[in-house]
């Protein structure tokens, strides 16, 4: 019985056993949730003579778990090696490890008991395809990996991922490897270099030369996974590329993404409400510019990890199940053990896994629908932003994820669009760049065509101002489309027309300062700059707080569109802030501060009319359905009520 297809949050909802025990009471509780798809330790990195007693317990379960309609997951490592039993079954593996620069073993995230393998190294692939073949035996319906990425060195910078200075392996194998590599791509032989240089070609070429061989160990477990099981599942946790700036924790996403058959993106903490790091009005940590790029990179559900016990709220975990319910995702990590103590939360996910099923054609390839696309551009999070850490600055910087979150507090859906997107007849009717620093020629062309026209474009700080390898400019690129020069000052927006197109510009970094102070003058200055380039138009106005968050999907027929609204706006009692955020105590009373009459104006599609508004919530009993106005362009009503996850389905006629 093989995963349904296509695979959505709806038909594939998770349960992890995250003690191991194989029992039959895990069944048990995935059938008290309406959990269908059971994640399941297996690894492989430890010796055989260490992980053949859990095999043992293994098969007779997943044959349970298939007994009962359930399918089950397989927990994989790419690149960890428990080293002490693996070294004494297996010798030779001492030969299969990533290196430092200076040889020393590569430590995976600091545990001394745990090396990394090299990926570039046959007999460890080799070893990666002999658990593939046991765990293949093992029968299970997908093969989830993770530790997928190659070792950091810090050089000094704090003990953060992304802050990371350089990512490399530096053995043997990849030494020679690289300079076969660059006599093809250069050619002329270089060695492994060491430290980093952002703006030196062979620096640049060793990230393009690391990204691939990953790319290309991730295509061999996947191609070896189906040669053995066409019908298997194969899936990376992965990270989205600004969280790395120039590591390989995510610089490699997109060449990963054509290999797999789904991708997980890596999600840290739980989606809240949060003072911005500078102070300001508490705002909505959400996911949504992770989705949104998952979306692009890999059209299937993009799964990230939930929670641990005690680790989330009652109503954080809601709007984590919301969150990726609005944005075609689904929550991975529902971990077992949570479960037989905290029966609150239990009850949750039993609700919404339940609610999913009930509105799968919600889900089953749903389409996002935007007109704005925010650009995410590989060489300026490759080059430019670690460039900036090196330069002094502590974090990297958040132009793309300050302008996402400017997006989400203005209630304007958007898509992400990479540099390949740029030059190809994408459709988006504006084209936001977040201080899109690396440009190629090419990039630049094609974006001054496509505001000329008709398009409209935003962009922030140095775009443009360097070229792809990060060779500065003595401009902006696109100066004239701007109607500004690097160096202008000014603290308005720039409002200009090119061609037949509309283009707001904003110098400085106002995206990255609405990051860290997020006041509303610089959220203003966002309004005005989509105002102009939209021309007024907007695909939706709603007049919500911006701790409401939305998205807009069409059902896969194209006759209802989905308005999917999630509220972030939940308080902790005065009984758990005296616990601490890492250890909430179950509670029963809902902390959502409820938002009521919330007014829509909603662009039809061309050609179509309205024939029915109703609103579908995981907080109301029954669907309710909405009174309506229509003009010649839009159609409008009002919610009444949201809780914290509502889906409003316009049917069109």
């Amino acid at each position: 019985m093989p995963l349904p297809r296509p695979i959505t949050i709806a038909n594939t909802r998770y349960l992890k056993d995250d003690v191991n025990s194989y029992s039959p009471e895990i069944i048990e509780i995935a059938k008290r949730l309406d959990a269908n798809h059971i994640l399941l330790s297996f690894t492989g990195t430890s010796g055989e003579d260490k992980e053949r007693w859990n095999w043992r317990l293994i098969k007779p379960f997943v044959r349970q778990c298939h007994d009962e309609g359930l399918f089950v997951a397989f927990y994989m490592k790419l690149t960890n090696i428990n080293w002490k039993p693996m070294f004494h079954e297996r010798p030779e593996s001492q030969e299969w490890l990533m290196r430092y620069a200076d040889g020393r073993p590569a430590i995976y995230l600091g545990h001394p008991d745990r090396y990394m393998g090299c990926l570039n190294n046959p007999n460890w692939r080799n070893h990666l395809k002999e658990m593939i073949a046991k765990a293949v035996e093992h029968e299970p319906d997908s093969l989830f990996y993770d530790n997928c990425f190659v070792p950091r060195e810090l050089a000094g910078l704090n003990d953060d991922e992304a802050a990371a200075a350089g990512w490399a392996c530096y053995c043997g194998l990849c030494r020679v490897s690289f300079r076969e590599y660059t006599a093809k791509k250069l050619g002329w032989e270089c060695e492994l270099p060491w430290p980093p240089k952002w703006d030196d070609l062979v620096w640049q070429t060793f990230v393009e030369f690391r990204d691939e061989y990953f790319a290309d160990a991730m295509g061999m477990v996947v191609d070896y996974a189906h040669e053995l099981n066409p019908d298997i599942v194969v899936y990376p946790n992965l990270a989205v590329p600004w969280m790395g700036g120039g590591g390989a924790k995510g610089s490699a996403t997109h060449l990963v993404a054509d290999k797999v058959d789904l991708i997980l993106l890596e999600r840290r903490g739980a989606p809240r409400l949060e003072s911005p790091p500078a102070g300001g009005m508490p705002r909505a940590i959400n996911a949504v510019v992770d989705w949104k790029y998952g979306s692009r990179v890999k059209n299937t559900p993009i799964w990230y990890r939930q929670n641990k016990p005690g680790s989330h709220t009652p109503d954080q975990m809601k709007i984590g199940l919301a969150e990726s319910s609005a944005f075609n995702g689904a929550t991975h990590h529902i971990m077992a053990a949570l479960f037989t103590h905290e029966h609150v939360k239990a009850d949750i996910i039993r609700h919404y896994y339940t609610w999913l099923q009930e509105y799968e054609r919600f889900y089953v390839d749903a389409k996002p629908l935007a007109d704005v696309a925010l650009h995410v551009s590989t060489p300026t999070i490759n080059w430019y932003y670690p460039n900036r850490v090196t330069q002094g600055g502590s974090d990297l910087p958040q132009n793309l994820t300050g302008l996402a979150q400017a997006l989400v507090e203005l209630h304007m859906p958007f898509n992400v669009a990479l540099d390949e997107d740029l030059t190809t007849d994408h459709g988006y009717r504006v084209l936001v760049l977040p201080n899109s620093a690396c440009m190629s020629d090419e990039e630049v062309e094609a974006v001054r065509r496509f505001v000329a026209d008709g398009g409209g474009l935003i962009a922030t700080a140095d775009t443009s101002l360097y070229d792809e390898k990060f060779r500065i400019r003595d401009d902006f690129a696109l100066a004239d489309v701007f109607g500004a020069h690097h160096g202008q000052a000014t603290s308005e927006v720039v409002k200009s027309e090119y061609g037949k197109g509309r283009v707001a510009f904003l110098p400085g970094d106002p995206d990255e300062r609405f990051w860290y102070e997020g006041i509303s003058t610089d959220l203003a200055l966002f309004r005005e700059a989509l105002e102009h380039a939209l021309d007024g138009d907007w695909p939706i106005e709603i007049d919500a707080p911006t701790t409401t968050v939305i998205n807009l999907t069409e059902t896969a027929d194209g006759d209802t569109t989905l308005v999917h609204l999630i509220n972030y706006d939940v308080q902790l009692t005065e009984t758990q802030k005296a616990f601490g955020k890492e250890e909430v105590p179950p509670v029963t009373d809902t902390l959502a501060r409820r938002v009521v009459g919330i007014p829509v104006t909603l662009r039809k599609p061309a050609g179509r009319a309205a024939e029915r508004v109703r609103l579908h919530s995981t907080d109301l009993d029954e669907p309710l359905d909405l009174a309506f106005q229509e003009s010649g362009r839009a159609v409008s009503f009002e919610i009444p009520i949201l809780w914290i996850y509502d889906v409003i389905a316009v049917d069109w006629q």
